[in-house]
């Protein structure tokens, strides 16, 4: 069964891995996102040659890489190497979202290992890139189709002299899928806490787990595309938490989970 399931995302796989491969000229961006000031931020499939001004045949030079553009009102737009692409692996999935409180740009992409793919994250704030892998369940595993959504939400935490004080946080929220043994979604959240991106301690989860309905999946008779694009969104009813929608191919149902976080943390802290 593991095998099977397995199979069946590879046709997908390939032709993500395919829709990379560039030729000369203007690109599309995969993802993007408008700023409030109306910056352009676009994310798209590239050459490492198309970015930097390298000698025509130099060795590297049609290395595959994520570019990202940012195109500013009245400006020449600018264009970088997305942090952790230039390798020889082949990105794919893309999906972008930007913090406007502390300008950060959040990049959640996928990374070919050979038949299988993982996924990774960039972030570029004040023009400083950082990354961090996120680490797949163990076995085989293919990471396809993320999606990022960015929330704010209020907070108490002690201050340096002991006493509660109230803080604000960016959450960024990334969900996508993973065929690892189960087929199924997976969360992340990533804080920045005092101007502060707390990309090492990302923790992933999976869904049908925190649905309380694990167990062996099975998408028999169902097509790629009915199960493999989990989407989330910010929960206006909460204070910075988000709704997930998932396919659970435990149960063969679609589900949805509200996903909150703690937001007074002086009651956490030990007595």
């Amino acid at each position: 069964m593991k095998s099977t399931r397995f199979s069946r995302l590879l046709p997908a796989f390939v032709a993500l891995a395919a829709a990379t491969i560039l030729v000369s000229g203007p690109v599309l961006a995969d993802s993007a996102v408008v700023a409030s000031d109306g910056a352009l931020y676009e994310v798209f499939p590239a050459r490492y040659g198309d970015v930097v001004t390298v000698p025509g045949g130099s060795f590297g030079a049609n290395t595959p890489v994520l570019a990202l553009r940012v195109t500013r009102s009245g400006q020449p737009s600018e264009i970088e190497i997305v942090d952790g692409t230039l390798d020889d692996q082949q990105e794919g999935s893309v999906s972008v979202e930007f913090e406007e409180t502390t300008g950060t740009l959040f990049v959640a992409y996928t990374k070919a290992r050979g038949f299988m793919a993982d996924m990774h994250v960039a972030v570029r704030r004040s023009a400083v890139w950082s990354g961090r892998d996120i680490l797949p369940n163990q076995g085989f595993y293919l990471s396809i189709n993320p999606k990022v959504i960015v929330t704010r939400q209020q907070y108490v935490d002690f201050d340096d002299n002991g006493l509660p004080v109230t803080k604000s946080r960016s959450i960024f929220s990334l969900i996508w899928w993973e065929e690892s043994g189960p087929s199924q979604a997976r969360y992340a959240p990533i804080f920045v806490e005092d101007g502060e991106l707390r990309v090492d301690a990302v923790q992933a989860w999976n869904l049908n787990e925190l649905a309380g309905a694990q167990g062996i999946t099975d998408p028999t008779g169902l097509p790629l595309a009915a199960f493999s694009y989990p989407a989330v969104q910010a929960d206006p009813t909460s204070n910075g938490g988000v709704l997930v929608t998932f396919a659970n191919l435990a149960t063969r149902q679609q589900q949805v989970l509200r996903i909150s976080f703690p937001d007074d943390l002086t009651r956490l802290a030990p007595k």
